[in-house]
């Protein structure tokens, strides 16, 4: 194996992911912009689902990619799913949400 080969090798081993970081970082200057006292904690991902769970968080910044389906993303927000970590209730979005998903007449999804 080339040194060019071993190199490529071992930066795949070493790529980073910081677009939470860069997001948290201008996140945290839109908000001192407009007056907000900021101050970023920085958890391991098992500890921030656990305090999210919980709704021990003012501010959590993670994703979720539902832009194919958009029933996955509307669904974190009814009332008794144990996903909806904002724990949003509102009985007329859970009827909307529910008609959404089971609308089979194109014509009146929208």
């Amino acid at each position: 194996m080339g040194k060019k080969q071993t190199e490529k090798q071992d930066r795949k081993k070493q790529m980073k992911f910081k677009i939470r970081e860069q997001a948290a970082d201008i996140l945290v200057q839109n908000l001192k912009d407009v007056g907000f006292k900021v101050a970023v904690q920085k958890y391991d991902f098992g500890t921030l689902i656990q305090k999210v769970l919980k709704g021990d968080y003012d501010l959590p910044l993670f994703n979720r990619d539902y832009y194919i389906q958009p029933s996955l993303y509307f669904s974190l927000f009814v009332s008794d799913n144990p996903s909806n970590f904002i724990f949003y209730k509102n009985p007329k979005a859970d009827e909307l949400i529910q008609q959404g998903e089971t609308e089979v007449d194109s014509a009146t999804e929208g």
